[in-house]
């Protein structure tokens, strides 16, 4: 782990706190000298806090890995996997990713492309999880194969898969 990557990591875990003891003052106190130290640590190093749009999926992704569960909105019975909100950790993307990253590997075509065994090591350990940016460098990547028929050929034998994938690569931008 980088000095950058461990930063944004206890940003995202003070985060997590502040949320869920939001109501006792004296936690909230504690977190924010724990925050100022983050930050002081940060600057010495030359890392800024996360942006706000990159701190929610990095507490989700911490939350599926670490924790058995973190509410960081409000509960409901089912995986949310519709609308804006997705579980990262949801067993219909981890298999998806399984696939397409098994298929990427055993074609041989991208042994250049380190981060392709990087997320299949991620997705196939105890607590798995895949963001929608992962699955973006799955899919540009996917689509280099042999000049882009790699990829056409994964569609056509695993479709569902591949469109599991590209949506995700939708929503990542």
């Amino acid at each position: 782990m980088h000095a950058g990557d461990a930063i944004w990591y206890l940003h995202a875990e003070l985060t997590m706190l502040e949320r869920r003891y939001s109501a006792d003052p004296s936690t909230l106190d504690l977190l924010a000298k724990m925050r100022e130290a983050v930050r002081v640590i940060g600057e010495f190093v030359k890392v800024d806090p996360p942006p706000a749009d990159k701190l929610q999926p990095l507490i989700e992704s911490i939350s599926s890995t670490i924790l058995p569960v973190v509410e960081t909105a409000p509960a409901t019975s089912q995986p949310q996997s519709s609308g804006n909100r997705v579980s990262f950790s949801d067993p219909e993307r981890i298999e998806a990713a399984k696939e397409i990253l098994d298929e990427m590997i055993s074609s041989e075509l991208f042994d250049w492309a380190e981060i392709v065994e990087n997320i299949n090591e991620q997705v196939k350990r105890d607590n798995p999880f895949i963001t929608d940016r992962q699955f973006r460098a799955i899919v540009n990547i996917g689509r280099k194969g042999d000049h882009g028929a790699f990829w056409e050929r994964l569609s056509d034998e695993c479709p569902t898969s591949v469109a599991i994938a590209e949506q995700a690569a939708d929503r990542a931008g």
